[in-house]
């Protein structure tokens, strides 16, 4: 049956001359599928009036595509796949590639994602539900910190994601790592 999955991030806090680069995003953009082992049959980038890129690139697997708000310093990019080889490990690549700070800015870029597996498939729908991250955010993205690990055996894969609920947000789960005095700070264990 048809399936696959559906990589969905946004980087905030990015350099606004990266991110009307046509040029800079593109190789980014070649980067990220060269160093995935994906296949790019063609792509198109265009520059926007009076600000910003949006790119597509058609993939032997399916599509990618990203577009950019220079001047708020943000970039939504879509990544959808056939097949079962995870897009888990293109998080953290995503993120050096198009994570590009802001010059003289001591704010490092912030990123949020969400996976889904889509399409059709034999498995029971309660637990198809649960193996894609809290039903896939639509409208509403949750923070995700980190992938832990991937296992892979003959029968399954296994994701490990360090991953903040959708009540708590980036922001509280940042001043729980401070000493400000914030209720955050002073109950870390609600936020972590």
């Amino acid at each position: 049956l048809p399936s696959g999955q559906h990589l969905l991030i946004d980087i905030a806090h990015v350099d606004g001359s990266f991110l009307n680069s046509e040029e800079r995003l593109a190789n980014a953009m070649l980067d990220m599928v060269n160093e995935c082992g994906l296949t790019l049959l063609s792509y198109h980038c265009h520059g926007l009036t009076p600000s910003g890129v949006s790119c597509a690139g058609v993939l032997l697997e399916s599509h990618v595509s990203f577009h950019t708000w220079p001047s708020e310093g943000v970039i939504t990019l879509d990544l959808f796949t056939c097949g079962d080889q995870s897009l888990l490990p293109i998080v953290p690549l995503a993120e050096k590639l198009f994570g590009i700070p802001r010059q003289g800015s001591s704010e490092k870029p912030q990123m949020v994602w969400a996976h889904k597996f889509r399409g059709f498939s034999d498995t029971d729908d309660e637990v198809s539900e649960l193996t894609d991250l809290f039903n896939f955010p639509i409208g509403i993205m949750n923070d995700y910190k980190q992938q832990v690990c991937s296992v892979q055996t003959n029968f399954q894969r296994v994701d490990v994601v360090d991953v903040l609920l959708h009540h708590h947000t980036l922001e509280e789960y940042e001043r729980s790592k401070t000493n400000d005095g914030s209720y955050e700070s002073q109950n870390p264990e609600f936020f972590r």
